[in-house]
């Protein structure tokens, strides 16, 4: 007998015996709510067990569905987690809570950037040398020359992402 059966078998006996509902639900250290549905299945006669098909929670998360579901994002990880949760007939809640807690991956808000050309490219070489020149032959002195449009020295911290 499992300890959910166990303690629904304990609050039965506990009703028969005549304690009120409150009392059983803090002995057995159990919802009031609870201990009021046990007793109304007594009264019709349903007994102790609960009703087939009850009860059952996380039956889309098995190993087959996680396994498909790490297999579809390794395939191509820049699908949205709505378009997956169609892919595989599943609410997108469903692939949310498994990606995170079942997979342990995390997702992020994808971001637009400026395009690198090979000429920008070439010209920020130029310029990293020049400020690591100076700062070779000038230590004392720290200047930083920037272009606000295209030389970043941080990264855009995004909200959305934490």
């Amino acid at each position: 007998m499992s300890e959910q059966e166990q303690k629904r078998q304990r609050v039965y006996d506990l009703l028969d015996v005549g304690i009120s509902q409150s009392r059983i639900a803090e002995i057995v250290n159990m919802e009031v709510r609870s201990v009021h549905h046990i007793q109304q299945a007594k009264n019709d006669g349903k007994g102790i067990k609960r009703a087939p098909g009850s009860g059952g929670h996380n039956l889309k998360h098995t190993p087959a569905f996680l396994s498909d579901l790490k297999a579809k994002i390794n395939e191509d990880p820049t699908i949205s987690m709505v378009r997956r949760s169609r892919e595989l007939g599943v609410s997108d809640g469903t692939v949310r809570i498994a990606v995170h807690n079942d997979l342990g991956l995390k997702s992020f808000v994808r971001v637009t950037r400026r395009l690198l050309t090979m000429s920008t490219k070439e010209k920020r070489l130029k310029r990293c040398q020049k400020l690591l020149t100076f700062l070779k032959h000038h230590g004392s002195t720290v200047k930083i020359f920037s272009d606000k449009k295209i030389f970043m020295v941080d990264q855009v911290h995004n909200h959305q992402n934490f």
